[in-house]
């Protein structure tokens, strides 16, 4: 069995390490540190696809293998880069499972999605991340898979310096489930 990366996928890693290497340097990273967001490294991550790329082929993206998307993740985790990249990238993959017309607005730029990693309790889902920087988070209410608009979200202060929030779950949408 040959574990080597393909051509392609040596490409994809130095395409993001020099990437990352201009635009998320040390000092930039600690600029970043007080809401763990970069938007002009984000603006650049964005331009590179890295939505598309998580999307399959047949709902507008690029098809690219869990592999492809772990070796950015990789490069993306080695910078400490100050960009919500995977929570954007699993939220937009759920979409596209659901086939969602949300998915539209995510690949356009339009709207920055994020998804809670717990299910809301009493109306709130807790600690999500990206989510003090989203538009909208996906949250399981129940049984209803719900597209929660951020405005109802409470960042807070955290260790890692992540764009968390508590995110209230009233006047979601539901996409799935309920």
């Amino acid at each position: 069995m040959d574990l080597r990366l393909s051509a392609e996928q040596d490409q994809l890693v130095d395409a993001f390490r020099s990437l990352y290497a201009k635009h998320a340097p040390p000092d930039r990273v600690r600029d970043a540190e007080l809401v763990g967001h970069d938007p002009e490294l984000w603006s650049q991550l964005q331009g590179l696809g890295v939505i598309e790329m998580a999307i399959d082929e047949d709902r507008g993206g690029w098809g690219a293998s869990m592999l492809d998307l772990a070796l950015v993740a990789e490069q993306h985790g080695r910078h400490v880069a100050p960009a919500p990249l995977i929570e954007r990238q699993v939220a937009a993959r759920a979409l596209a499972r659901l086939e969602s017309p949300r998915l539209d607005d995510v690949l356009s730029g339009d709207r920055v999605t994020s998804i809670a990693l717990h299910p809301s309790v009493d109306g709130v889902a807790p600690a999500v991340p990206a989510a003090s920087v989203a538009d909208d988070v996906l949250v399981l209410v129940g049984d209803a898979l719900c597209l929660v608009p951020v405005s109802a979200g409470s960042a807070f202060e955290n260790l890692g310096s992540m764009p968390l929030a508590d995110v209230g779950t009233d006047g979601g949408e539901v996409l799935e489930g309920g």
